[in-house]
C-alpha cells in the first residue's frame, strides 16, 4: 500500500487536468495500479471514474 503523502500528491496532480475525461481515466488507472485499498479497488476506481 503506498504512502498517504504520495497518494495525496498524485491526486492533487490529477486535479490539475482540465479535460474531465482524461482526468477520469487517470483516476481509474491510478487506483487500479496502486491498489490503495485492502478490498474493493475495482469498485472504487469505477466510482471515481463515473463520478467525474
Amino acid at each position: 500500500m503506498p504512502h498517504t503523502g504520495i497518494i495525496m500528491e498524485s491526486i492533487n496532480d490529477m486535479e490539475q487536468i482540465e479535460d474531465i475525461e482524461l482526468r477520469a481515466r487517470k483516476y481509474f488507472c491510478y487506483i487500479a495500479r496502486t491498489q490503495m485499498f485492502i478490498d474493493g479497488n475495482k469498485r472504487v476506481e469505477q466510482l471515481m471514474a463515473n463520478e467525474l
